[in-house]
Parts: C-alpha cells; structure tokens; sequence
C-alpha cells in the first residue's frame, strides 16, 4: 500500500496528440505538443545508490521514480509527467505487483 502522505505533489499527466491531429511547421516538422489529460497526487524520488545503477540498465540518463495510485496503464511512448515547470519523460511504467494499487515510473528529466 501506498502511504497517502508521500502523495504531496499534482502531477499533470501529459499526452502527445495522435499523428493524424498532429501539427507541421513549413518545413514539414511535427510540431511538438502535448496536453494534459489528468491531474495525479504521486510522489517523485530521485534515484540514488543502488536504485539508480539498477534503472541505468533501462537507459543511461534515467533520474528519478514517480509513483501514483494505479488509475490505468500508461504508455511511456505517447505519455510523460509534468510538475510545475519540470518535465519527466517516461522510461517504463508499471503496475507494482499487478495489484492494481500503485504505478510506479522510471523517469528522465527534461532539463
């Protein structure tokens, strides 16, 4: 079970829009852009020790976990975390022990 107060900070789950709405400059780019679909209580920690050498096996430059109460699966392709001004890509997401209880996320910050 998730302690409700680790769960201090709303996070806005962002989603990217399908490529059939998506926006072209002139030279033919998509236009990056995301809107935000839900509003969470999670917690975000940064990885340190041996947490961080073990999501270094996912990708080099993951940073920190963020974890919120299950609410549906979450595709890290099309979905990331936005805190204030910080934005989190999402490496993985899963649903911790299959209990449907908790998500828990393996972020990178986009600096």
């Amino acid at each position: 079970m998730i302690d409700p107060g680790k769960l201090r900070y709303p996070l806005e789950l962002q989603t990217k829009p399908s490529a059939a709405s998506a926006s072209y400059d002139s030279h033919g780019q998509e236009i990056e852009s995301w809107s935000t679909s839900a509003t969470y209580r999670g917690e975000i920690k940064p990885l340190t020790g041996r947490a961080l050498e073990l999501a270094r096996q996912l990708r080099a430059d993951v940073t920190h976990q963020i974890t919120t109460r299950y609410f549906g699966s979450i595709d890290p392709k099309v979905s990331r975390w936005k805190y204030g001004s910080r934005v989190f890509e999402i490496v993985s997401a899963v649903d911790v022990e299959e209990r449907r209880r908790e998500t828990r996320c393996i972020c990178t910050e986009v600096l």
